[in-house]
Parts: structure tokens; sequence; C-alpha cells
């Protein structure tokens, strides 16, 4: 996926690492599933069993991020090889969360 996002912003003429230093896109980049500082230091500081519970959660939260963001490629995307990649990392990502949710049942 990343190869294939790098041959992307290359085709298109793009940077490789977007200026997100506004606050728009850092709200935006929250909301779509970066977490917070704040839980972040919970996760630091957690313990054992309460570290893999914020853990799955925080990479639950991340994942639904990364969904987001595809689902408007995939809605709105003009080249098919990128609505296609799109497509591909809503269903991994999607299984991940299915697999990552079960495993939150069992701690």
């Amino acid at each position: 996926e990343v190869e294939a996002l790098r041959g992307f912003l290359a085709g298109w003429e793009q940077p490789l690492i977007p200026d997100h230093s506004s606050e728009a896109h850092q709200d935006r980049w929250a909301a779509e599933g970066v977490l917070t500082p704040e839980e972040m230091q919970a996760l630091k500081g957690a313990d054992a069993g309460e570290g893999q519970r914020l853990f799955l959660r925080g990479m639950i939260k991340h994942h639904k991020g990364a969904i987001a963001m595809v689902q408007e490629e995939i809605d709105n995307g003009e080249d098919p090889d990128a609505v296609k990649l799109a497509e591909g990392i809503k269903d991994s990502q999607s299984a991940q969360i299915k697999a990552m949710e079960t495993l939150l049942t069992r701690l």
C-alpha cells in the first residue's frame, strides 16, 4: 500500500509529506483516527492488561479513520487504480477491526 501510494504521489507530482501544520488539518487528522496526546499518554502509563485494551481500542479507532479516508476516495476518486487500492484498504481494515474487536472480548 505504501509503495502504491508513493507511486501515485510521484505520478501526480505531489509531495511525499504534505503540510499538516494548519489547525484545520490537525482537526481533520484527529477526526480520522489519530490518537490524541492524552490517549497516547494513557497508553504509555497503562499496565500490561490495560495497555492491551487501550492499544486495541486505539487501533480500532485508527482503522476506522482509515476507512473514512478511503471511503472519500471510493466515492470521489478519479484515478481507477487509486479507487481500487482504496477498496482493498477498506476491506482489509474492516477485517482487522473485526479481529481486534474479537480480541477485546477475550481480555
